[in-house]
């Protein structure tokens, strides 16, 4: 599962016009990391993720509110 999604500019990246995309997830360990993309397509592929991720979690979100316990019949009054 996505924790973060960031982009970072080296000063070398930043003279070149270049970014990396890094994600942080759930179990830690290595990062994925989108190395030395252009600055536009790095900011275009965070947006995209970011999407992605709000859909799924709203999906998730959805699904786990959607199932419901049955209503039971109030007892008639005495």
């Amino acid at each position: 599962k996505i924790q973060t999604l960031h982009v970072m500019v080296s000063p070398f990246q930043r003279r070149h016009g270049l970014a990396s995309v890094v994600v942080d997830t759930a179990s830690g360990g290595a990062q994925p990391t989108l190395i030395d993309v252009g600055t536009a397509e790095a900011e275009s592929l965070l947006a995209q993720m970011a999407a992605r991720v709000r859909i799924a979690r709203a999906k998730r979100r959805a699904i786990r509110f959607s199932v419901r316990d049955p209503i039971l019949p109030l007892p008639e009054p005495a």
